[in-house]
């Protein structure tokens, strides 16, 4: 193996001393928790960012770096203010469901906004989020289940509520999404819960603390690093 030179040796050990320190089953669980609410497509500016934003700010990275609306999308980015070379991505919405049409009912056919690729007939737990324009932002209006039933060799799937609000569901303002517990086993480190995508999000959160404590070590600028991090609202790109 080649061996390093004096100056390549001194960044490679800072570099792992500070990965070894930071990335931690801690930091990972709690970024997790912070960013384990729901997210549907299209209200990622209202949900997530704000989360996302808490996190960046709370590890002492300046809030200069952080973009809620990068290239005037309603996807947010982080450490932007020079050239790039790497992007990396890791898409910040959940998957969800809308409704066909006004309903009151208690179970109800919902239209996907996702893929939706279930093996088996079963049910998650689940709530309705709906915009609330006087505080603005999204609340539960109602808790539930989505599941799916075969019909004619296909799963299709449904929504049925514990609870409703009085003037019933409208595809126009609620997004039904799926909402299980986040469940840590502290032996396994097994994690399970509403992990698509905040599974890569917490990834992408712990590298750019790493980045940006490796940058503090070394007294360097973070614009040294030509690496910017994206989370765009909606899996398959920006809107």
């Amino acid at each position: 193996m080649r061996e390093l030179a004096p100056v390549d040796q001194e960044r490679y050990d800072v570099t792992a001393e500070v990965i070894n320190s930071t990335i931690t089953p801690d930091l990972i669980h709690d970024t997790l928790m912070t960013l384990h609410d729901p997210a549907p497509s299209g209200t990622v500016l209202y949900t997530r960012t704000p989360q996302l934003q808490q996190l960046v700010l709370e590890v002492g990275i300046p809030s200069e770096e952080f973009d809620e609306r990068i290239f005037g999308t309603r996807s947010p980015a982080v450490f932007l203010r020079s050239p790039k070379s790497w992007w990396f991505e890791a898409h910040s919405d959940t998957v969800s469901y809308l409704f066909p049409k006004v309903t009151n009912e208690i179970t109800s056919a919902i239209n996907v906004n996702c893929a939706h690729r279930p093996k088996v007939a079963r049910e998650w737990a689940a709530v309705v989020l709906r915009y609330n324009e006087r505080l603005g932002k999204h609340e539960i209006v109602s808790n539930g289940v989505i599941g799916s039933e075969l019909v004619k060799d296909k799963y299709e799937p449904y929504y049925t509520a514990h609870t409703k609000p009085k003037n019933g569901f409208d595809p126009g303002f609620d997004r039904v999404v799926f909402a299980p517990q986040l469940l840590w086993n502290t032996d396994s480190h097994l994690v399970t819960g509403n992990m698509d995508n905040t599974a890569g999000m917490a990834i992408m959160v712990a590298a750019m603390y790493a980045l940006y404590q490796v940058a503090r070590k070394r007294k360097i600028s973070m614009q040294e690093f030509p690496i910017a991090f994206l989370f765009p609202d909606e899996e398959e790109g920006f809107t």
